[in-house]
């Protein structure tokens, strides 16, 4: 049986050469783990590479990859979570406008929300009543966390739209690539994806299969180096 260590890889390997680092460690977990916990450590080894090489070199790391393209992001505020009464329909709608109407006042132009729990009837009614609080200059959008079946989850696309949400995140299981391609097919708004996917093979699919139109990098922080890949 093969030895599943990749420690004898690193030993006396060089910090400045993190791609081909990556690579070899890669190639090693290939059978076992290419989208597993393996990718996650190997993403958290690329992440200490390049900082350690940047650091050597008295570079920020994007400018050992080629360069920043902007100076600043814009930041979204993430609210609408289901709490433990979401069944509690009054109250969770007025918490709901509560919370949101207070980030479009703190300065935030962008909100996303949660929808996938609840129906799509209550749901709709959800987004509607934030829509209402934060005015129609905040910008929304929605995430279902794959909740929905291709079907339901083209209905709530549809309410979405009414409400101008600019994209539906993960709207159906990320295995699931069929379903989003029929989501995105049968919607005018754009469809993000991606957060399950740990790398540049796993996006090159989305994208060659007309899945997605807004690529997401994986929620799990020690992922994010890994989705570049």
């Amino acid at each position: 049986m093969r030895q599943r260590c990749s420690a004898p890889l690193l030993l006396h390997g060089r910090a400045d050469q993190p791609v081909k680092i990556w690579e070899q460690l890669y190639a090693f977990s290939r059978d076992f783990g290419r989208q597993s916990a393996y990718v996650e450590a190997i993403s958290a080894i690329d992440i200490a590479l390049w900082d350690l090489w940047g650091q050597r070199l008295g570079e920020p790391v994007h400018a050992l990859l080629g360069g920043a393209f902007r100076d600043r992001v814009t930041a979204y505020a993430t609210g609408g979570y289901y709490g433990a009464d979401y069944r509690d329909g009054a109250r969770v709608l007025a918490d709901l406008e509560k919370e949101t109407a207070a980030y479009a006042a703190g300065g935030f132009g962008i909100l996303k929300m949660k929808v996938g729990l609840l129906s799509v009837e209550q749901d709709a009614e959800r987004v509607a009543v934030v829509r209402h609080a934060v005015g129609k200059n905040i910008k929304l959008l929605a995430d279902a966390n794959h909740a929905y079946n291709a079907a339901t989850a083209i209905r709530m696309g549809r309410e979405l739209e009414k409400h101008g949400v600019l994209w539906f995140e993960e709207p159906v299981i990320p295995e699931d690539r069929l379903g989003y391609r029929k989501v995105r097919d049968a919607l005018a708004i754009p469809i993000a994806g991606g957060e399950c996917e740990y790398t540049r093979y796993g996006f090159r699919d989305l994208f060659v299969g007309q899945c997605i139109d807004i690529a997401l990098s994986p929620s799990r922080k020690s992922g994010s180096r890994a989705a570049n890949r």
